[in-house]
């Protein structure tokens, strides 16, 4: 076995760690190839919190939840707009659908791991006006909020 270091990862393989601590307090630890494909392993704060609403135009964004819970929120554009509402549990699998605007809620210690598989030749992370009005949507929603309205929707 020999180990492939950082530098020969990204410069051979095109592949790169990034590390963030998130405004909403999420560690954020990623292993990404150059069109923004691979993993991260989000590991939520002590306390809940929303992500940033957001849609896909070619990536599948697929969420395991490996401890506590998440809330997925959607909006659908169409003839009539739709919201979406669910809890994924540990142990819970849920990919978001291409062109479907999403948001989640991470709960207090929550720990996720997402891949980002598909078609897509470069990153394609999309703010849109429906993005902007899930996020107001969501920024209301309470932690309460969330577990009532998504039990009502189930």
């Amino acid at each position: 076995m020999r180990k492939i270091s950082s530098d020969e990862a990204r410069e051979k393989y095109g592949i790169s760690a990034a590390h963030q601590v998130m405004n909403n307090g999420e560690c954020r630890f990623r292993l990404l190839d150059n069109s923004g494909r691979g993993y991260i392993r989000t590991e939520a704060s002590d306390r809940g919190g929303w992500q940033n609403s957001h849609s896909h135009k070619h990536t599948l964004e697929t969420y395991i939840v490996e401890e506590e819970w998440i809330g997925i929120a959607t909006l659908q554009e169409g003839a009539r707009e739709k919201l979406g509402l669910k809890i994924l549990r540990s142990g819970s699998i849920w990919t978001a659908p291409i062109g479907v605007t999403h948001n989640v809620y991470m709960a207090a210690r929550a720990l996720t791991h997402v891949v980002k598989h598909g078609g897509s030749a470069s990153s394609d992370w999309v703010t849109t006006p429906e993005s902007q009005k899930l996020d107001m949507i969501t920024s209301k929603l309470s932690e309460i909020d969330l577990l009532r309205l998504a039990k009502e929707n189930s």
